[in-house]
């Protein structure tokens, strides 16, 4: 007499219980992914490196936008200091002086 083993073939899929959706919150080019799919992640675990070269150059831009506004504004600072003594002698138009206050 033989044993017969009972044996039962089928087909399917495995799925993970839970399962997290990334989405980008910027735009830009990967670097590096610092963690595997399946793995487990914890909150404020870092997932991915973005090139950060566009943002260093928005960075840039806007640190000499700032630098240009502040010259703007101590050259117009120094033009109302001179406009303030000259409107006293009536040197200068007033319209001239009221344009170099609004300028500061």
């Amino acid at each position: 007499m033989e044993d017969v083993k009972d044996v039962d073939t089928h087909t399917g899929r495995f799925e993970a219980v839970d399962s997290v959706e990334i989405r980008a919150r910027v735009s830009g080019y990967l670097e590096t992914i610092a963690f595997r799919d399946g793995a487990i992640v914890k909150k404020s675990d870092l997932l991915f490196v973005i090139d950060p070269r566009p943002f260093q150059a928005s960075v840039t831009q806007a640190e000499g936008a700032l630098d240009r506004a502040r010259s703007q504004l101590k050259l117009s600072q120094q033009e109302f200091e001179r406009a303030s003594v000259l409107i006293k002698t009536d040197t200068i138009a007033q319209s001239l002086f009221d344009q170099r206050r609004q300028a500061v």
